[in-house]
């Protein structure tokens, strides 16, 4: 399939099905956001995209103030949750690449993030090319999408 054809499937908004992630080497399946992640990724025809996930079970604030919570309040929300938005490409190897304008995660902003494409029908499975550096060791990740 040629990148304009996989890029033209991929138009649209996608609500996350499941995230998962297996150690490089092998070992046991884990859930980085739960068993129960939400979130949306949308791409549109421009060649833009934003991409927000989060864990099923994040504790709103004690006071409704959006500017507000206390840092540890924060620091939970921002640990259950991923955000970031910017442009987007497909590449001839079937990658879709994300360049990052605006990101929860300050590192990501500047950077491209590949993601390569497994599409089936109403399914897209984004897995990494580059496997995820975690304090627990090297992740590979999937995240897996059904059309909205």
């Amino acid at each position: 399939m040629s990148n304009s054809t996989l890029e033209k499937r991929l138009v649209g908004a996608w609500e996350l099905v499941s995230y998962e992630a297996v150690p490089v080497g092998g070992g046991d399946t884990r859930y980085p956001m739960g068993p129960d992640p939400t979130g949306l990724i949308v791409y549109s025809d421009s060649g833009h995209m934003s991409v927000n996930f989060q864990t099923a079970d994040r504790m709103p604030y004690v006071v409704e103030d959006p500017q507000g919570g206390t840092d540890a309040e924060r620091a939970a929300a921002a640990k259950g949750f991923v955000g970031y938005s910017g442009t987007y490409n497909v590449t001839d190897e079937g990658i879709v690449e994300h360049h990052v304008n605006v990101s929860l995660m300050p590192n990501f902003i500047g950077s491209v993030l590949a993601r390569r494409i497994n599409l089936h029908n109403d399914l897209l499975a984004l897995s990494l090319v580059e496997p995820l550096k975690t304090a627990e060791g090297d992740l590979d990740a999937v995240l897996t999408w059904r059309r909205a």
